[in-house]
């Protein structure tokens, strides 16, 4: 289900990030397919060489992109959090609750993490039923996380130990 991100993705992708998907996350979108395949292209080579862990979520039915998750580490390697979009015809689907899971799944066997995190926009409930169905807890809210479009946003924490995930 996920794939190391490569720039052929891209061209699959990039009809994907819609204003629906982009308004739940804190990257706003690319300013244009070249940007984006640039982009992917450089976050193919840092994914290479390990310095970055992105992946592209594939369809388990019929292997075509259909978003994007990475799993950000803090320099010590104790914890991360995690990053995720699926394109919206694909939302509802329970595909971003198995890219969760296997996200995570890496995370803790692979990365060797104790700990790792969401941060969901509040509102967003979809995102907070993936994560709460994947064994995450809410920790709290962070007032004015970040600036979203000119304003300030509201997160949702979310996280799960080694020792939770491994019940």
């Amino acid at each position: 289900m996920l794939n190391p991100t490569h720039h052929s993705h891209a061209k699959e992708l990039y009809p994907l990030i819609t204003d629906k998907v982009t308004a739940t996350i804190q990257w706003d979108g690319p300013t244009s397919f070249e940007d984006f395949e640039e982009a992917l292209r450089v976050k193919e080579i840092a994914v290479r060489n390990k310095e970055i862990y992105q992946f592209t979520i594939m369809h388990p039915d019929f292997q075509q992109p259909i978003g994007s998750i990475s799993i950000r580490p803090d320099e010590s390697m104790f914890r991360a959090d995690i990053g995720l979009w699926i394109g919206e015809k694909y939302h509802g689907q329970g595909l971003g609750t198995k890219a969760i899971r296997a996200i995570t799944n890496f995370g803790f066997k692979e990365l060797k993490l104790s700990k790792i995190e969401g941060n969901i926009f509040v509102g967003n409930i979809a995102s907070r039923r993936i994560f709460e169905k994947c064994g995450y807890q809410l920790e709290g809210t962070i007032r004015h996380k970040v600036i979203k479009r000119g304003k300030p946003v509201d997160e949702w924490l979310f996280g799960i130990l080694l020792e939770e995930w491994n019940e």
